[in-house]
């Protein structure tokens, strides 16, 4: 009996063993691809700020800035937050990109259609959206005035971002907040970017997962 209590026991740590991640491990944040790409500007950016203390005293706002909000979104993602949210107020329907369908798995991320007021709920990881051949896009978010961006082109946001995307009401581009925010090419990721105009896309039925915004 007492061989069978002693054997048991020697069983189930050994699966505990097997089961339970070492403790060495690293976190599962650092293995996120955009806590990486963070972490990289975050060190390129601190070798900039360096270089100004020293040439000229002091950093300068624009690069303190970016520093600031580089390190805040590390630590979103720290969180442990592996999705974003968008959230559309442009008076029309958009186009977003997440994750792909089954059929499409040979993708990154596959296009979908957010009706107006709507945004893509909890840990659907929308990851930015589709600005169209004939409209053009500023990001609010940058310090300094950027230049309007042209379509057609992908935008790209990080995990943990929550994304909103309006329309200027004089000018009529689309307009989103998030600094960290770039523009992708269909030769260096693999998204589909069609050459298409606003119009294509109001014809669209709003197919991505979604939640009334208030």
């Amino acid at each position: 009996m007492k061989f069978l209590t002693s054997l048991l026991i020697a069983l189930v740590l050994m699966l505990n063993f097997l089961l339970s991640e070492p403790a060495s491990a690293e976190p599962k944040y650092m293995k996120n691809p955009d806590y990486i790409e963070v972490t990289q500007a975050l060190k390129q950016l601190s070798l900039v700020a360096e270089d100004e203390k020293q040439t000229q005293g002091a950093i300068s706002d624009a690069v303190q800035q970016q520093l600031d909000y580089l390190q805040f979104q590390q630590y979103a993602l720290k969180s442990g937050t592996n999705w974003g949210q968008c959230t559309n107020k442009t008076g029309k329907t958009i186009a977003v990109y997440g994750s792909p369908r089954k059929e499409d798995q040979d993708e990154q991320a596959t296009l979908y259609f957010l009706g107006d007021n709507q945004t893509t709920p909890k840990k659907w990881d929308c990851d930015g959206f589709y600005l169209p051949q004939d409209l053009k896009g500023t990001n609010l978010g940058l310090s300094e005035q950027s230049e309007a961006l042209q379509g057609p082109i992908a935008i790209k946001i990080l995990d943990g971002t929550q994304l909103e995307i309006t329309t200027n009401s004089e000018s009529g581009n689309l307009e989103f907040n998030s600094p960290l925010a770039k523009v992708v090419q269909g030769n260096n990721i693999n998204w589909f970017i069609p050459n298409i105009s606003q119009s294509i896309i109001d014809s669209q039925i709003p197919n991505a997962l979604s939640t009334k915004k208030s």
